[in-house]
């Protein structure tokens, strides 16, 4: 049902909507609709209890879909989350800079870094997912299933990259924008399917859904800093891709008004026919929990078989943090996103960039982390 249903939305998708209250729109959600009824009834009269329990634990990711499943959250990572970071006399720099947490991270960033480089040179070296070290998988956390474990990096209370000068008394705003480990990605250990990690299993798709894409440019892609004022979809289409990840179909929301002419002019040719584009918020339009129009589109979508990794950084934080709480409370999102990456905004001093509008706090940001973690999805902070 899916695969009949995906070609008209293809269509509707590649252009680029002017009005939120756009025909085009409406149409597009019945579609959604009826292609999740028929999606849902072909596999409850179609497939047996049996057959459809053994697809969802064929996952090529090791997750909460897989028997046996468990997080195992590393020491460094346990020191952030085992008891509440003060936030009010610079907390997080505090922990941040212990001698136990840099020589942690010097550990941790020796791994994520020449896997980075391993990923890079795959060809040459046999595409092998390098194992760590005994003293880098200390410092590691771990997906564990019962037939493998995948490293992961420890969560922090930095929330990006571990020597980002992040909450500190002692740095300005302005150092903080100028500092080069501030958009620095290389310390994100990825899902990886080359030569010695996980396999995908036959008929798998790979899925990518980001949400706030920036508008797309020809710009070479910097895989060590993420930021810039372009489309992410190039950025994870070659960080996956370095990693033996290649993805079938790729669905990006964009809140600011792009020209459809000049972003498709930017789109290379190979992408195109897997590039489907919404100039439009990401907002909620049910009542339901998880009633985003994001969010229904990737259940339309997405199944519990394919690899489904999400990007949510729109810099809404009334709208952001709602959307993750609703995935991590829905079984159903939970059984299709494997990987998620989300720049989680919360209150911080010095101010650099996110504002002071915000309630949440770090160990708001840290307990959201690792649930979605503890229920088997590979979350990691966005810069």
């Amino acid at each position: 049902p899916v695969a009949t249903f995906a070609p008209p939305y293809g269509d509707c998708a590649r252009h680029v909507r002017q009005s939120s209250g756009d025909d085009r729109f409406e149409q597009l959600d019945r579609s959604f609709q009826a292609a999740a009824k028929r999606t849902a009834t072909f596999e409850t009269s179609s497939i047996s209890p049996q057959v459809r329990q053994s697809q969802q634990h064929s996952q090529t990711a090791c997750n909460g879909a897989v028997a046996g499943f468990e997080y195992r959250a590393s020491w460094l990572e346990r020191e952030w989350t085992t008891r509440p970071i003060d936030t009010g006399s610079y907390g997080i720099c505090t922990l941040a800079r212990s001698p136990a947490q840099q020589r942690g991270v010097a550990q941790w960033l020796n791994y994520s870094q020449r896997t980075w480089l391993t990923a890079k040179h795959s060809q040459r070296l046999r595409g092998r997912s390098e194992p760590p070290g005994r003293l880098e998988g200390d410092v590691l956390s771990w997906m564990s299933c019962s037939d493998r474990r995948d490293p992961i990096e420890p969560l922090t209370g930095v929330a990006r990259h571990p020597r980002a000068p992040i909450g500190c008394a002692d740095t300005t705003k302005e150092q903080v924008h100028a500092n080069e480990f501030l958009y620095d990605i290389s310390h994100l250990v990825l899902h990886n399917e080359c030569g010695g990690g996980a396999r995908a299993p036959p008929g798998r798709k790979s899925l990518f859904f980001d949400l706030g894409s920036g508008h797309m440019s020809k710009a070479p892609v910097d895989l060590q800093h993420g930021a810039g004022h372009f489309s992410s979809v190039p950025l994870f289409i070659q960080l996956y891709k370095q990693n033996c990840i290649h993805f079938h179909s790729l669905y990006a929301w964009e809140a600011k008004p792009v020209s459809e002419v000049s972003y498709w002019d930017n789109v290379p040719a190979a992408l195109s026919e897997r590039l489907y584009f919404f100039n439009e918020p990401v907002r909620r339009v049910t009542s339901e929990p998880a009633g985003f129009n994001a969010l229904r589109t990737l259940q339309a979508i997405a199944r519990p078989i394919d690899f489904v990794a999400l990007k949510v950084d729109f810099d809404t934080p009334s709208v952001e943090a709602p959307l993750m709480e609703a995935i991590v409370d829905s079984e159903a999102l939970l059984g299709l996103i494997d990987e998620v990456f989300f720049e989680y905004h919360f209150k911080v001093r010095p101010e650099f960039g996110w504002g002071n509008r915000m309630n949440a706090t770090v160990n708001d940001a840290l307990r959201l982390m690792q649930r979605l973690r503890e229920k088997g999805v590979r979350a990691h902070f966005w810069i």
